[in-house]
């Protein structure tokens, strides 16, 4: 009786933890589109450096928190994909099929920052948003030398006026 009571609270458990892991995944890419399309919003309507690079860090927030929880979660939900007997997790598959369908959306707001930074990239507190950007952009190559290090203009494909 002991032994079919823990293997109930094993099975319990270890579905609590899938709904967890796909939930907090879930949340993160509803909750990354979310902040990306208003990051465009204030893109569309800035009209000096300052409200350009408020865009830019909204949308620099939103990718931290993403990759954050995505760092998180991934050796759980690997986990959860390889002991689960059907192969597929309803939840986690749905966030990754609006993630994945994003991309275009995603694509197109980066060319926007792209077009619209060549009127700022000289500002400081432009330069700085890229910074932050390039810093998320590179985290994993850290050993990489300076000199090879992309300039933080480079995010978007753009160079300083001047």
């Amino acid at each position: 009786m002991r032994k079919v009571v823990l293997f109930i609270s094993a099975i319990l458990l270890s579905q609590y933890a899938h709904a967890d892991a796909c939930d907090d995944y879930n949340q993160a890419v509803n909750m990354f589109i979310h902040a990306t399309r208003q990051s465009s919003e204030k893109l569309d309507g800035s009209t000096n450096a300052h409200e350009f690079a408020e865009a830019l860090n909204l949308f620099i927030s939103a990718t931290e928190e993403l990759t954050a929880t995505l760092r998180r979660l991934t050796p759980e939900v690997t986990t959860l994909y390889q002991s689960h007997s059907l192969g597929s997790l309803p939840v986690c598959d749905q966030a990754q099929e609006r993630l994945v369908a994003f991309a275009a959306e995603l694509n197109s707001i980066g060319a926007k920052f792209g077009e619209k930074a060549q009127k700022y990239i000289a500002d400081p507190e432009v330069q700085k948003a890229f910074e932050h950007l390039r810093s998320i952009r590179f985290e994993s190559s850290k050993s990489q030398s300076a000199s090879q290090a992309a300039r933080p203009e480079d995010a978007f494909g753009m160079k300083p006026k001047g």
